[in-house]
């Protein structure tokens, strides 16, 4: 090999020396006595001067090569300095731009030959130049690597971010500057920051475990759901929120997860830290590194609780509703046949004044007709048709009695705690009364040995969603607790379905409508029921009704005391029964009667009297006709012949507008079957002799 290019003789020196040997060896030639040079000195300089001709020849060939090298490795370091995916700048300590690769020149929208000599703190933002300057100074200062953050201001694009790396040459006099669009990665750091809040903050529970099932990540949401904070979780097995039973679950969810497989909307029980089982439902996701292994799951769960309380609800409403149909149609049907019952018995009364036994055997018959009257208004309740008739009283007194009713020749007493400020409550008397002597009665059942029945009223505020049923606002809630055997878990959510019941039927009579009729009648007051209960423990029911700050005043004016001694009435009823017991009623008061079934006939007869001059006093109209006229059009009718005409709706169905506001459509009075004589002697007083006709209806 070659030696070195360092290692060789100077080409210029060896020059020199091979030209003074050749001029000696020319003064010297033809001399034979002198230092001429031996045949073997000649032979060893041309070959010293062969080597170094050769070894020229070659520090050539290597000189050419490097040349050829660095140019080369300059065309790819210009390439990569023009390339590069951040803009290099060459500043001066004034802050001029000396040097710029092409990607600076793209960044600022110039070409590259227009950049020199520009000051580049013109393309900072006027917000950020102070802090470029300040940068600058100190690169200068320095001498170390120096960072900061800027907006760029460019003709024809957005502002957008930079962040600009600066070193000092070592001639001190200018330094290489780096700058980078940060822009992309701040919004990517910001919508990270976002969702990690999202994250957090976020009212789920969103959970981190690996695939063992040991948490990593615990948000706010599962703090707020389960009760844990995170460090009480974080590296324990997320099995200690999973009821026993259960622990299969988890496996199953893992196995997925383990073939890239997602769980969506998986609905199960979780248990929380005060020992309470909650509904939630659960995705569960696959979490992976960069190389796409599966490392572990991201878990969402959410509270679907009250959701699935709120749902029961509307399956116990429908199927309320439908069995309400049937009720409502029993009810007046039966309503119409108790009418005739219990108007026939009082006027078998009348005819045998003085047959004692007789008279005894029709009162008997009597109480068992208003007994039953009370079974049609329970089922008329449990029907769409028993709309509650309300008014705001103070409830106290109404708790007490009902309460002490439903207690009363047992071993069960009863402690009430009710607030002496309770604000008024909008309810139906009679039904609200039904309600509390129900629940004071389950609880009375739930204790055949006795004990004590704890009754509190208090005010209440409740905000929106607190019972997912109720808008927001002010309530009375009746809490009626006992201290028995409790509901078991799996019973709890069936108490209020139609004819569902723990009891042995035959023991108090019952087929399971109370509870039923119970919810039936507070869903209607616009209140809720709810219930908790522990087996071992007792069973607490909670009835939130709406309350009103302060009574209205006004009162309803009293009937006449005198009743009439006769007039003229009309009767229309299209069940035969109803009709001709009405009408003997009446003629037994000493009234004049004309009978009709239908709406069409009742008109003809009015006309008839009135072109005879023999017009009604009263008419008594059923608003239920099944084929023909109902009461409410046939008194429309009757007002275009007769504006003075003066009429009274009869039915034994509640559901119809006219039984709740009888004046709005044109009545001066509401018979609600089954009545009594008394009733119907009371209408007819106050009716008859009242200054006013009815009205038109709106």
């Amino acid at each position: 090999m070659s030696r070195k290019l360092n290692n060789a003789e100077d080409p210029a020196e060896l020059r020199r020396r091979a030209e003074a040997r050749q001029h000696d060896q020319q003064k010297n030639q033809g001399s034979k006595t002198g230092d001429q040079r031996s045949e073997a000195d000649t032979q060893r300089l041309l070959h010293e001067l062969e080597v170094h001709q050769i070894e020229l020849e070659m520090q050539n060939e290597e000189l050419s090569e490097a040349r050829d090298k660095m140019e080369t490795l300059l065309e790819k370091y210009t390439d990569l300095y023009d390339f590069a995916p951040v803009g290099y700048f060459t500043l001066d300590q004034a802050g001029d731009i000396l040097e710029a690769n092409l990607t600076a020149a793209s960044l600022l929208g110039h070409a590259r030959s227009a950049l020199i000599k520009q000051h580049f703190r013109f393309f900072v933002s006027p917000a950020n130049r102070a802090v470029f300057d300040a940068f600058l100074k100190k690169v200068f200062a320095g001498g170390t690597r120096e960072e900061c953050d800027a907006i760029l201001l460019v003709f024809g694009k957005k502002p957008f971010d930079v962040r600009i790396r600066a070193n000092l040459f070592e001639s001190g006099e200018a330094c290489r500057v780096a700058v980078a669009d940060i822009t992309e990665h701040k919004l990517a750091k910001a919508t990270a920051e976002q969702l990690a809040a999202i994250v957090k903050y976020s009212s789920d529970a969103i959970i981190g475990k690996d695939l063992n099932g040991i948490i990593t990540s615990w948000n706010k949401g599962a703090e707020k759901i389960f009760g844990y904070t995170a460090g009480e979780m974080v590296g324990t097995s997320i099995l200690r929120l999973i009821p026993a039973d259960r622990h299969d679950e988890e496996n199953q969810v893992l196995e997925k997860i383990k073939r890239d497989e997602n769980v969506e909307n998986f609905e199960t029980l979780r248990q929380t830290k005060d020992g309470r089982l909650i509904d939630v439902s659960a995705t569960s996701s696959p979490i992976k590194d960069a190389t796409g292994k599966i490392i572990g799951v991201s878990k969402v769960a959410h509270n679907i609780t009250e959701h699935k309380r709120a749902e029961t609800d509307r399956l116990i409403l429908n199927k309320l509703e439908s069995t309400g149909i049937l009720a409502g149609g029993i009810a007046h049907d039966f309503n119409n046949l108790l009418t005739v019952i219990l108007l026939n018995l009082e006027l078998a009364q009348m005819l045998n004044p003085a047959d004692k036994e007789l008279e005894q055997y029709l009162e008997d018959a009597k109480k068992s007709a208003l007994t039953t009257k009370a079974l049609t208004a329970q089922l008329l309740t449990f029907a769409e048709g028993g709309v509650p008739i309300r008014r705001a009283i103070r409830i106290s007194g109404l708790i007490q009695e009902s309460v002490r009713l439903a207690l009363s020749g047992s071993k069960v007493r009863c402690e009430f705690s009710l607030a002496e400020n309770l604000w008024p409550a909008e309810v139906d008397e009679a039904q609200m009364g039904q309600v509390i002597r129900s629940m004071a009665l389950n609880a009375r059942e739930a204790m055949p040995q006795g004990g004590a029945v704890s009754v509190r009223a208090e005010n209440v505020v409740l905000s929106a969603l607190e019972i997912p049923s109720l808008p927001a606002g002010d309530y009375v809630r009746v809490s009626i607790a006992d201290h028995g055997i409790g509901i078991p878990k799996d019973v709890l959510p069936k108490i209020f379905d139609p004819y569902f019941s723990t009891k042995q039927r035959g023991d108090r009579k019952g087929m399971g409508l109370g509870l039923t009729i119970c919810h039936s009648v507070v869903q209607k007051h616009e209140g809720a029921i709810t219930v908790e209960s522990t087996v071992g423990v007792g069973t607490t029911f909670d009835i939130y009704l709406p309350a009103v700050r302060k009574l209205s005043s006004e009162e309803k004016s009293p009937a006449p005391a005198d009743a009439p001694q006769h007039g003229r009435v009309l009767v229309m009823d299209d069940e035969a029964g109803v009709r001709e017991v009405v009408g003997r009623t009446l003629s037994g008061m000493g009234h004049e009667v004309a009978l009709a079934q239908d709406g069409q006939m009742a008109i003809e007869v009015y006309k008839t009297a009135k072109l005879q001059g023999r017009c009604f006093d009263v008419v008594i109209l059923d608003l239920m006709i099944r084929e023909g006229m109902g009461g409410r059009e046939t008194l429309q009718e009757l007002l275009k012949i007769d504006p003075r005409v003066k009429a009274i709706a009869m039915s034994g169905y509640a559901l119809d507008p006219v039984i709740l506001e009888p004046e709005r459509h044109g009545f001066k009075g509401v018979l609600t079957k089954p009545f009594d004589m008394g009733k119907l002697q009371e209408n007819l007083s106050r009716v008859m002799y009242s200054s006013t006709a009815s009205k038109t209806a709106p």
